[in-house]
C-alpha cells in the first residue's frame, strides 16, 4: 500500500438478506472521513465461490486479502 492507495474491503455474507441489511446499514451511515478512501464490495458465501473459480477479484481477496473477522469455514 502506498500514500496513493484505498483500502477495498470484501464483505462475505452467509445469504442474500443478511448482505442486503448490512448493506442498508453500511451506506445510511455517512462516511467518518474522506481523507482514507475506502471501497466496499458484497458477496453472498455462494456467490464468492462461484465466482472465485473465475478468478478476478474474489481470487484477488483470497490470495492477497487479510481476514479481519470470520464465521464461515
Amino acid at each position: 500500500m502506498n500514500e496513493s492507495s484505498d483500502i477495498d474491503i470484501a464483505l462475505i455474507f452467509s445469504d442474500a438478506e443478511k448482505l442486503a441489511a448490512a448493506r442498508n446499514a453500511l451506506y445510511e451511515t455517512p462516511p467518518l472521513t474522506e481523507l482514507w478512501p475506502c471501497d466496499l464490495v458484497f458477496f453472498t458465501v455462494t456467490e464468492y465461490q462461484r465466482k472465485l473459480e473465475r478468478g478476478g477479484l474474489c481470487e484477488l481477496v483470497s490470495s492477497e486479502g487479510i481476514l479481519l473477522h470470520g464465521r464461515w469455514p
